[in-house]
């Protein structure tokens, strides 16, 4: 298995020579080591399989997926504070990043301009931000198309 980036921007861990190192960040919204072992686990997996180096493991146990204050959920807070150094993050979702729709594309936002990668061991894929944005803005382009022309989103016309 290996990560091709499909961006424009590209990522590091396609520039570099030697293995490439990843942060795991895993997080529960109640208390349960079971579940972030579980997520760990299967980061740790992806990461052994992509040949990439697991530097850093940050853990939230018990922090809701809307927590928006870097005190409330210190793992993600340290996870941030070493973009810098890591090629790739590996989460089992996007939602243990955060599950708030201002605060998720600021995270994303802060993993583009670092140039660090987001690999998502829940479905076994690189997410790719710029086709996630594309994606965003055709479906609100339909939906404001929809809300313009109700007529062509029904069968059979009026």
């Amino acid at each position: 298995m290996s990560i091709h980036a499909t961006t424009g921007k590209g990522w590091k861990l396609d520039r570099r020579a030697e293995q490439p190192v990843a942060a795991i960040y895993a997080r529960t919204a109640v208390e349960n080591r079971a579940a972030l072992d579980r997520q760990i686990a299967r980061a740790r997996a992806a990461a052994d399989a992509l040949g990439l180096s697991v530097e850093f493991v940050y853990v939230d146990d018990g922090v809701p997926g809307d927590v928006l204050d870097a005190k409330d959920a210190p793992g993600r807070a340290a996870l941030l504070d070493v973009l810098d150094k890591v090629d790739i993050v590996l989460v089992s979702d996007l939602d243990r990043l955060s599950r708030d729709v201002v605060m998720l594309p600021s995270l994303i936002a802060m993993f583009e301009r670092e140039d660090v990668a987001i690999y998502l061991t829940g479905s076994d894929r690189l997410f790719d931000p710029a086709t996630a944005r594309l994606r965003a803005a055709v479906d609100a382009r339909g939906k404001e198309l929809a809300a313009r022309f109700p007529f062509m989103t029904t069968r059979g016309g009026r």
